[in-house]
């Protein structure tokens, strides 16, 4: 069914996440991407969220600053379903992502901002 296969692919993503080089992190990308995309398809904002934050975090450990805008674009889209839904840890995981994609894009105010926000 989709709800597993979506969930089977965020665990793949996790996991694949630290990975050995480019490559797999670009299979851990591909497998959260799809994952969120499956939970969007369902409506189920709290993963699909979730799913947001696993690509947010495989761009940050890419450390470029192109990545890190990518992570800071997935962070905004899983932000607000995070406070919609009242996920406090969400909330903190998000606003902690997106204080990190600032600074490795060399905005330091903002990136202090989002921290103290966290």
């Amino acid at each position: 069914d989709d709800v597993g296969a979506a969930r089977m692919l965020l665990a793949l993503a996790e996991a694949g996440e630290s990975g050995a080089g480019p490559d797999g992190k670009e299979e851990a990308l591909r497998c959260a991407t799809e994952a969120r995309d499956l939970f969007r398809s369902m409506g189920d904002l709290k993963m699909e969220a979730a799913a947001l934050l696993q690509v947010a975090n495989i761009h940050l450990r890419r450390r470029s600053e192109e990545s890190a805008s990518d992570a800071l674009a997935a962070v905004n889209d899983a932000l607000p379903s995070m406070l919609s839904l009242g996920d406090k840890k969400g909330q903190a995981v998000a606003l902690h992502a997106r204080a990190l994609g600032f600074v490795r894009c060399g905005d330091l105010d903002s990136g202090l901002a989002a921290a103290r926000d966290a």
